[in-house]
């Protein structure tokens, strides 16, 4: 190897890097988009609405439909 050809292939390696950046930073712009997008659906869309009634409600569940369970087997 000789020592002008080192400081090309590491110009090259540089610009290969700077390329990639170009696709990177849109991708990532619209992946936040994304993100933000459906974060805005579901928040309009009522899914953050009353969190601690769903944690109630596999409590409460269990032992309504218990009673209907055994009417059903008999």
């Amino acid at each position: 190897m000789h020592l002008d050809s080192a400081p090309a292939a590491i110009e090259e390696a540089g610009i290969a890097i700077m390329e990639i950046l170009y696709v990177l930073i849109p991708v990532s712009v619209l992946l936040v988009l994304a993100i933000l997008a459906v974060l805005g659906w579901s928040v309009h869309s009522g899914q953050f609405e009353d969190i601690e009634q769903e944690g109630l409600r596999i409590l409460q569940d269990e032992q309504k439909d218990k009673s209907k369970v055994e009417v059903h087997q008999k």
